[in-house]
């Protein structure tokens, strides 16, 4: 730092350092002579060295850790309602504590911010915020380290990734690999030195990758969802010269065929064996959600894009023709 002509900035920062090991020492201390004889005492211990670090990090009025900026910044910039008040509000709380432990302690490699519409606070967590979590928000923000490392106002930018998730995550997962990764992994340009055969494997698995997590979001809905290739099937005759997108098409109608048998083996004998009391109105609710689920599997075959897929198949004579 002293090189980069920023002497001031490292100093400021190596005093920082020194006075936060002189807070654990302190803290650690403390917390000793204030619980010397009860059981545990090492969640007391952890709570003094945790708040040593908030007043650490917090500094002096109007000043504020430089990593704590660095945060701050990009909180503001991507949820509109984090002001920087409530997020300096958020350091003073217990829920504080998950934070400074994000920045110092090499283990601590996520954290989560919900900015929920029915709270006046921030909301922080270390685990991904689904269903209850969100507390109706619409997105969150996370940040994630890509490696064990303690954080510093240097190496953040290195460090830490971070991003917002608007919606179910599976389908925001679902929308960014297909509408993101997709186009970047298939462009030519970007596999320009690729031998073909590993160009080949990239996008048959990243194909299968987006087909399993459709499944997955029709799973969680209760509903069999079939996954349709990523690919543009309007020009019926070009796709039907491409092998590989042929093959792209094979495999997609081979998983069809295996969720419809499975959707087909279902009986209500599970569902009356893991009831401890089933009654006639839970067997009459399986064939309801059955009847349900084969219906909507049979809306989705009748589909535009499935029947472009069956004609490329019949066209090339392929053994998954129907």
């Amino acid at each position: 730092l002293l090189q980069k002509g920023r002497p001031r900035r490292a100093s400021r920062w190596a005093l920082r350092s020194a006075e936060l090991r002189s807070a654990h020492r302190w803290a650690s201390r403390s917390a000793e002579l204030r619980a010397p004889h009860t059981a545990g005492r090492g969640a007391p211990l952890a709570a003094a060295r945790c708040w040593a670090m908030v007043a650490i990090l917090m500094g002096s009025p109007g000043e504020l850790d430089p990593r704590l900026v660095w945060l701050e910044e990009r909180l503001g910039a991507t949820l509109r309602g984090v002001t920087p008040d409530r997020f300096r509000r958020l350091i003073a709380t217990d829920a504080g504590r998950l934070v400074t432990d994000f920045l110092s302690n090499p283990e601590a490699r996520r954290i989560f911010f919900v900015d929920s519409p029915g709270s006046k606070e921030l909301l922080v967590s270390d685990m991904p915020p689904v269903g209850k979590g969100l507390a109706g928000a619409k997105k969150f923000m996370y940040f994630v380290k890509s490696r064990h490392e303690a954080l510093t106002p240097d190496n953040m930018e290195k460090v830490v990734a971070c991003g917002d998730v608007g919606g179910p995550p599976l389908e925001h997962l679902y929308k960014m690999c297909h509408e993101v990764f997709l186009p970047i992994l298939s462009n030519p340009a970007n596999q320009e030195g690729w031998p073909e055969v590993i160009s080949r494997e990239v996008m048959e698995n990243f194909h299968q990758l987006i087909a399993t997590i459709f499944v997955t979001i029709g799973q969680s809905q209760g509903r069999t969802l079939l996954p349709l290739p990523p690919i543009d099937v309007a020009s019926i005759e070009r796709v039907a010269r491409d092998k590989d997108m042929v093959r792209v098409l094979e495999t997609a109608v081979a998983t069809w065929t295996r969720q419809i048998k499975n959707v087909l083996k279902t009986d209500p004998e599970h569902v009356l064996k893991s009831s401890e009391r089933p009654g006639p109105l839970a067997e009459l609710e399986f064939w309801r959600l059955k009847a349900s689920n084969l219906l909507s599997v049979q809306k989705q075959l009748q589909g535009e894009n499935v029947r472009k897929v069956i004609r490329v198949l019949d066209m090339t004579k392929s053994t998954y023709y129907p």
